[in-house]
Formats: C-alpha cells, sequence, structure tokens
C-alpha cells in the first residue's frame, strides 16, 4: 500500500498475453545483461552462489548432529528446540548488523557502485563456511556460521538493489529473473555432487570446497566496474 510501483509502465494486456513479446522481452533482458558490466557480473556471482551454498543450507544440521550431537543445557535436549533457537539467534545477529550498518555506515549500503562492501560480504561469507567446516566444537562453529549468514543478509538487498539500478525498467523483471534462474541452475548443478562428496568423503570437505567454489565472487565484485556510459538507472558512484 505504501510503496507503489508508480514507474512501471505496463503494456496493453492483448500484448502481454502474446508469446512473441515475451520472447521479445526475454531477448531484450539478455542483450541488456551482456551489454552491462554489472549486471553480467552479478548473474556470474548468483551462478556461484547457486553451485556452492546448496550443500551447506542441507548438511550444516547433519554435521552439528554427526559432531558434537547437539548441546543439553538449560534442561533442553530436544534438536528441534535447540535448532530453532540457533535459528531465532541467527536471525536476530543477520537483523543486528543490518541495522548496525546502516547506522554507522549508510553511505556503504547506498553507493551507487558498492563493490567493495559487497566483496568485503562475500568474504566473510566464505570465511563463515571455512570456520564452521573447520571447528573443532560446536561453540565457534556456531559463531561462524551466524557470520556467514549475517554477512549474507546485509549483502543480498544491497546487491538486489544495485542490478535494479543498473538495468530499465522495460526489463527490469526479466532481467531480474536472470539472476534468480542463475542461482537455480547453480543449485541443481552443484548440490548433488557437493552431496555425493559429503556421502563419500564427509561432510567438512564437501564445506570446504563449496567455500573454495564460491571464493571467486570476491574477485567478480573486487574487479566489477560500472559502464564507461550507464543507460537506464545505472549512475556512476557516488562518494558520501
Amino acid at each position: 500500500m505504501t510503496m507503489r510501483e508508480d514507474r512501471v509502465r505496463a503494456g496493453a494486456p492483448s500484448e502481454r498475453a502474446r508469446f512473441r513479446d515475451l520472447v521479445r522481452t526475454f531477448r531484450t533482458g539478455v542483450r541488456a545483461a551482456r551489454r552491462s558490466r554489472v549486471v553480467s557480473g552479478l548473474v556470474l556471482v548468483s551462478l556461484l552462489a547457486g553451485l556452492s551454498t546448496e550443500v551447506f543450507d542441507r548438511l550444516w544440521t547433519s554435521q552439528v548432529v554427526d559432531a558434537w550431537g547437539g548441546p543439553t543445557a538449560f534442561g533442553i535436549t530436544s534438536g528441534a528446540a535447540w535448532f530453532t533457537v540457533f535459528a531465532l539467534v541467527g536471525s536476530a545477529l543477520a537483523l543486528l548488523a543490518s541495522l548496525l550498518v546502516d547506522r554507522w555506515r549508510p553511505a556503504m549500503l547506498r553507493h551507487a557502485h558498492p563493490h567493495r562492501l559487497l566483496a568485503v560480504l562475500t568474504a566473510l561469507q566464505v570465511a563463515g563456511v571455512v570456520g564452521f567446516a573447520t571447528s573443532g566444537s560446536l561453540a565457534p562453529a556456531l559463531a561462524a556460521m551466524w557470520v556467514r549468514d549475517a554477512a549474507r543478509a546485509v549483502a543480498q538487498p544491497v546487491q538486489a538493489a544495485w542490478l535494479h539500478r543498473s538495468i530499465d525498467s522495460d526489463t527490469r523483471a526479466t532481467v531480474a529473473s536472470l539472476t534468480g534462474q542463475a542461482d537455480a541452475l547453480g543449485q541443481v548443478v552443484g548440490g548433488p555432487p557437493l552431496g555425493a562428496l559429503a556421502s563419500r568423503t564427509s561432510v567438512p570437505l564437501a564445506l570446504l570446497v563449496s567455500a573454495a567454489v564460491y571464493a571467486p565472487a570476491i574477485e567478480v565484485f573486487r574487479r566489477l566496474r560500472p559502464n564507461p556510459r550507464p543507460t537506464g538507472h545505472e549512475a556512476a558512484p557516488r562518494n558520501s
């Protein structure tokens, strides 16, 4: 009700119903991704994220149960209860991290070209996975996981806003869909092999491999530069 889409230009119902219009829109989105360094870079990062994150999201609970058996403090012995506590603490820390960054470094979140911030947040995510995989006890493993989740929570809206600023309204939904499909494709391609690796060797080894797969995204962000001649809503970086 308050976030109205006043700038959206919708076509006539008859035009939206035509298959060739959908194909034309898709092709336009692909062309926009190809000619924009920012968009193509973010699509690549989404693919790397999909390749690497699926195994962590599916197997971190298995690692907790298999390696440490779960805590039994405060008279709570139910695994479901403890995993609920872990999730609530992670969500609270992610929210706190977002609020602190927004309070102390708002210019970083709103920068027109936040490649350095996203490179740092991606490095924290990789370090969090490595820390979780190599921890010898539950407490540092959870701390590493919460660092990873907090960095991810801060990074996702910044990355999405950067993508939307870099494309025209005509193809915004299509290009945003491309990044989502790249992430989904990465999950389909990367999830089963890493899951098989975890079954044949160990969960920590599969997690370390997933961290290595995602690590190149740090360099992608670090090297990502705006287009020489921005189009649409992409603008030159502002220094605040």
